[in-house]
């Protein structure tokens, strides 16, 4: 499991470097929504990966099994009652954290791409009343 604490730990600098540098400027502001937009998807990924190891590690392949039937996704609550139950309060708090970043980069990314659409649609309607003034 630490090789994807790692690799989520990387892709949160990542995001940290490009959001910094890409998110104030406007023009530049679509690279660091899509970059977000994937760092949610690979959190995303990480979170279920976690839960289920989780899950088959603490519990077996029951509840695996039961938490696949639930659209796949049931891994990740059942692997953090597991993680509770068995008092490994370290993963239970890295997958709560992933949990939480996985939904914070999506609502963020969402939300600079939403500013990239209100911004270019005032600069075509600038564009179209500059050129009504110039005929």
């Amino acid at each position: 499991m630490k090789i994807i604490y790692i690799v989520a730990g990387l892709v949160l600098s990542i995001d940290v470097v490009i959001l910094m540098l890409f998110g104030p400027l406007k023009r530049t502001r679509v690279v660091a929504g899509m970059t977000l937009l994937l760092s949610s998807l690979i959190f995303g990924l990480a979170t279920w990966l976690i839960g289920l190891i989780a899950t088959l590690h603490f519990w077996g392949i029951v509840p695996v099994m039961i938490g696949l039937i639930f659209l796949g996704i049931g891994v990740i609550p059942i692997g953090l009652l597991a993680c509770a139950v068995n008092c490994s309060w370290g993963h239970f708090w890295g997958l709560l954290l992933l949990m939480a970043l996985t939904f914070m980069a999506k609502w963020i990314s969402l939300w600079l791409l939403a500013t990239m659409e209100n911004q270019s649609e005032n600069s075509s309607t600038k564009i179209n009343d500059t050129t009504i003034v110039d005929i």
